[in-house]
C-alpha cells in the first residue's frame, strides 16, 4: 500500500486505509506478543494505550485524527451531549430503539480514535460513522435494548 511499509506511514498524509492498516498490524502484533488475549480484550483495559499507540504509528494527532473518552461527550459524565455529538459527528445516534433518555448512565469508559468522522478501535478497523455501532458500545446498546423490552429501567 503506498504510504505504508511494516505498519509505519511514510508519508505525512493518513488515509482510512493506513488508519485500517495500522490497527490491523497493531492489533495482530499485541495479541501475537501475548499484550492482549484478543481484539475485545484490547477493548476492555487497554483501550487507550492501543488508541495512543496506533496514533504515534500514524504520526500522531492532527485535526483530523484523535483519541477521544466517551465522557467528553456527556453533560455531567452520566448523560450524553446530543447536541455536541449532532454537531461534530451527526450520523452518531442511539440504535437499537433507544433514544437518549434511555441512555442516560449508559457512557462506556472507553477510549477510541476519530479520523474525517469515522470512529475505530481494535475491534472495528474499518471504522463506522455510527461511534454506538462500535462493537463495544453497540453491545451495551443491545443490554439496555434487552432490559428496556423486559420492562427493566435502563437508568
Amino acid at each position: 500500500m503506498p504510504g505504508f511499509e511494516s505498519g509505519r506511514v511514510i508519508s505525512g498524509t493518513v488515509s482510512h486505509e493506513a488508519l485500517r492498516d495500522a490497527i490491523l498490524t497493531l492489533r495482530d502484533r499485541w495479541i501475537k506478543e501475548g499484550e492482549a488475549p484478543s481484539a475485545y480484550e484490547i477493548n476492555n483495559g487497554l483501550c487507550e494505550d492501543f488508541a495512543q499507540a496506533v496514533i504515534a504509528e500514524l504520526g500522531g494527532e492532527s485535526e483530523t485524527l484523535s483519541m477521544y473518552w466517551g465522557d467528553e461527550f456527556t453533560l455531567d459524565g452520566y448523560e450524553w451531549d446530543a447536541g455536541l455529538l449532532a454537531r461534530h459527528w451527526p450520523g452518531s445516534v442511539p440504535t437499537h430503539g433507544l433514544d437518549w433518555g434511555d441512555l442516560r448512565g449508559f457512557v462506556p469508559v472507553h477510549a477510541w480514535i476519530i479520523f474525517e468522522g469515522r470512529h475505530y478501535d481494535a475491534e472495528c478497523p474499518e471504522g463506522v460513522d455510527n461511534l454506538f455501532e462500535l462493537p463495544l458500545v453497540r453491545r451495551g446498546m443491545e443490554f439496555l435494548a434487552a432490559a428496556n423490552a423486559e420492562g427493566f429501567a435502563a437508568r
